[in-house]
């Protein structure tokens, strides 16, 4: 069995709701990656992609100083290190998600 803390991404950046989406994409392209978990404090509120930036918001005419929530995906959806990989991809499979935010400790996210 192989544990989603063997293949994670450790130390992951969040941003805040009220982050703008030109914020959100630089740090994106700063930080080579695709997605961004959005929290408020402790609480997870959404994730948002580069392709939810693309398709919700930019298509759309909204402007790059919108705020992220505009175009976020929620509710999020979340694995444990724990958990083993195969129940991981199968989770992401039957959502249709290419991203999973992965929590160190069962109890590190709070809704």
């Amino acid at each position: 069995m192989t544990m989603v803390s063997e293949v994670m991404t450790r130390d992951a950046e969040t941003i805040a709701p009220d982050t703008t989406l030109r914020e959100a994409a630089d740090l994106m392209d700063r930080l080579n990656v695709g997605d961004l978990p959005i929290c408020d404090g402790q609480k997870r509120v959404g994730m948002v992609t580069d392709r939810d930036i693309v398709v919700r918001a930019v298509s759309v005419g909204n402007d790059p100083s919108c705020r992220v929530s505009k175009a976020s995906s929620a509710p999020v959806q979340w694995c444990y290190e724990d958990d083993d990989v195969a129940d991981v991809e199968k989770k992401m499979v039957d959502s249709q998600i290419r991203r999973l935010p992965a929590s160190t400790a069962r109890n590190t996210w709070t809704e």
